[in-house]
């Protein structure tokens, strides 16, 4: 590069004044140079030549439009305070209800011969009974995780699925599975629901629970004396995983993996014997207790 050159002569010139011309001139005086000019001039020579360098290899260069895809980022959270909770189906009759439900069946059907009479009362009872589980569907209870989702990417995407893994624990005496998601309503939610972003939405994620078939009443309660502080059946980590799918196609699922804690599902079920007087299976599960 003939910058750089010049700049080098410049530098020789300069150079030779302050060393050359005095031996051969010795007569004359001339005033020094300070050394940091010399340096000046090459800095300033290197930064122009490498300039220009840059600018020809640049132009050079294949010109390419590069297209970055926008990347869908979703933030799943448990709503805190209300991360999740657990509810016990309602208990079936009392026997004092049952009764009622008897003397108003019998007072309204009074010429009914006996076993019509009691095939119609153990049918009240029975429509009664599941009147009032609602819509547990015949299971023990149900989980709820409570989820904030948002959608803090630049992008636009769809969600397919809210999903957790069925969480069965031979330690447990209780399997939870067949999730839902719903809204705040208790309405069901329908997929894909397109995200934009910024969009918020919260809804709850519920699991049915069940206790294992092959257990005997007595079994379960005798399971429950291990969840206590300090055990390690207290608690288990879950996997909340949100499939979804971004404008090219690409599928991707976002999960986190929070920790719940048994203790308050037992205490429900602990509540419901003391209610009901079943003073074994109280016995039973809180074995070992201080």
């Amino acid at each position: 590069q003939w910058i750089l050159w010049l700049f080098v002569i410049v530098d020789g010139l300069a150079l030779g004044y302050t060393f050359i011309f005095p031996l051969i001139w010795p007569q004359h005086s001339f005033p020094l140079i300070p050394l940091w000019v010399y340096l000046l001039i090459l800095i300033v020579g290197l930064v122009w030549v490498s300039f220009r360098v840059y600018r020809e290899v640049t132009l050079k260069l294949p010109q390419t439009n590069l297209v970055v895809p926008l990347i869908p980022k979703l933030s799943i959270e448990l709503i805190e305070g209300n991360e999740y909770n657990y509810h016990l189906a309602p208990k079936s009759l009392t026997p004092e209800e049952k009764k009622e439900v008897e003397r108003m069946i019998t007072e309204d059907n009074p010429n009914l011969d006996k076993p019509t009479l009691e095939t119609k009362i153990q049918n009240a009872i029975y429509y009664k009974n599941e009147e009032r589980r609602g819509n547990f569907a015949g299971y023990d209870g149900k989980f709820v995780l409570n989820l904030r989702l948002r959608n803090i990417g630049p992008v636009a995407f769809d969600v397919l699925n809210i999903k957790t893994d069925p969480l069965f624990d031979v330690n447990t005496p209780w399997t939870f599975l067949g999730e839902r998601a719903f809204t705040e309503n208790n309405e069901a939610l329908n997929f894909p629901i397109t995200f934009e972003p910024n969009k918020l939405v919260t809804c709850n994620l519920k699991s049915y629970i069940e206790s294992h078939s092959y257990h005997t009443q007595a079994q379960f309660a005798a399971r429950l004396s291990s969840i206590s502080p300090g055990s390690n059946q207290t608690a288990t980590k879950i996997t909340i995983a949100v499939e979804t799918s971004d404008p090219q196609g690409k599928r991707r699922v976002f999960t986190i993996e929070p920790i719940i804690f048994f203790q308050p599902l037992k205490d429900l079920y602990i509540e419901r014997w003391q209610e009901e007087g079943e003073t074994e299976l109280l016995r039973l599960a809180q074995k070992g207790k201080a």
